[in-house]
């Protein structure tokens, strides 16, 4: 049997991995949660780990061993691969993992989201969560804008708004302004509990309100906004890989500021969408003399987990394109997660320029076997 390997390395929140023999039958599924993989954040050494963890899964759940992979063909969907340089920089640290596959095949992460969303090479795609990234796929041709990585700043995405707001905050502690909404916010989200799913969320929380604690104590008052300042900063140096998961995470309490009327929450909303729709409007005159490519998914945590968000982006867009525009969403009855996408363009055996399916009797057998594996594999669902 010829295996077949989809890596998913998308969110700040996990990576997973699916296998199928070479008809699609799909046999194993698993994700490693806490163990995100981005090429743009995550500690080398940590990626060649949770790589060699995701192919030792794959091995024990279908009664491999890693000397057999050397018969496999894998696909690698990564976040952080905006250039041809960093996919080849995948390459290199995927051959320090001493583990012969007989074909890779590293592609990024739009690529793996788009098929497993529509199943098709002709859409586009929006990916706003730590990063932002357009997608325009049409007659084999692929148009990509953004995911270019925190230094150059990521308009729009959930990184973006985590910085918009911290800088918000600083001119509040400048101003002497009283505690604000957006404050107040900010401040029950750092004090939250975490759950299993971001361990350095949760590490730097109790970081948080130890250096908080400590502080407060002092015979002197503090204003907390300033202390949070002092706080940022210190984490960027000293905890520095986990230092965009947290400015990210800060776009949740933007959203409920926002929600509650808050001006500066809103217009830092309103700049970030405003910017996703001009970036997909300029990846449109580039790849098709400026229309759509219908449908759109919309993808990422920030769209994912805030519908008002999406929902206004998608009423923006239809205003601009016309209301036949047509958007897929993870929720969308029969959506794949993307490391079943990765696996799709594994079986369609893409190369490093071009992606490409498999046969549509291969992509119904990958969907039927996740259809009827999903609820006993929790590395299937698409969440």
């Amino acid at each position: 049997m010829s295996l077949f390997v989809g890596i998913e390395a998308v969110g700040l929140r996990h990576c997973a991995v699916a296998a199928s023999d070479e008809h699609g039958r799909v046999n194993y599924g698993a994700r490693r949660v806490g163990e995100p993989i981005i090429l743009h954040s995550t500690d080398r050494a940590l990626i060649r780990q949770r790589l060699f963890n995701l192919l030792k899964d794959v091995c024990a759940g279908t009664g491999l061993m890693l000397d057999d992979l050397r018969d496999s063909t894998v696909c690698i969907g990564i976040a952080g691969t905006a250039f041809p340089s960093e996919l080849s920089d995948l390459q290199e640290e995927f051959n320090r993992l001493e583990v012969q596959v007989g074909r890779l095949i590293c592609r990024t992460d739009t690529d793996i989201v788009l098929a497993s969303h529509l199943r098709s090479l002709d859409g586009s795609l929006i990916t706003c969560g730590s990063g932002a990234a357009v997608l325009i796929s049409q007659d084999g041709r692929l148009t990509r804008s953004g995911g270019w990585g925190p230094a150059v700043g990521e308009t729009g995405s959930g990184y973006w708004i985590g910085r918009q707001a911290i800088s918000a905050i600083a001119q509040e502690c400048f101003k002497g302004s009283p505690l604000s909404e957006l404050w107040t916010q900010i401040d029950k989200w750092l004090k939250a509990p975490s759950g299993s799913d971001y361990p350095e969320l949760k590490q730097l929380r109790i970081c948080w309100m130890e250096y908080l604690e400590r502080h407060l104590s002092c015979a002197r008052q503090a204003d907390p906004r300033s202390l949070f300042l002092a706080f940022i900063n210190r984490t960027s140096v000293e905890h520095h890989h986990a230092w965009r998961f947290m400015v990210s995470t800060l776009s949740q309490p933007v959203m409920a500021a926002a929600a509650n009327g808050t001006n500066v929450a809103q217009h830092i909303l309103d700049r970030g969408m405003k910017y996703l729709i001009d970036r997909y409007v300029e990846c449109c005159e580039v790849a098709n003399g400026g229309k759509p490519v219908s449908p759109i998914v919309l993808y990422g945590g920030v769209l994912n987990h805030h519908s008002d968000f999406r929902s206004r982006l998608q009423n923006k867009l239809r205003h601009k394109f016309g209301e036949e525009l047509q958007f897929v969403t993870p929720c969308a009855r029969g959506a794949l997660r993307p490391a079943c996408g990765a696996l799709l363009l594994a079986l369609g055996l893409s190369s490093e320029q071009a992606n490409s399916l498999p046969p549509q009797e291969i992509i119904r057998n990958v969907e039927e076997s996740v259809g009827r594996l999903e609820s006993g594999l929790d590395g299937l669902k698409n969440d």
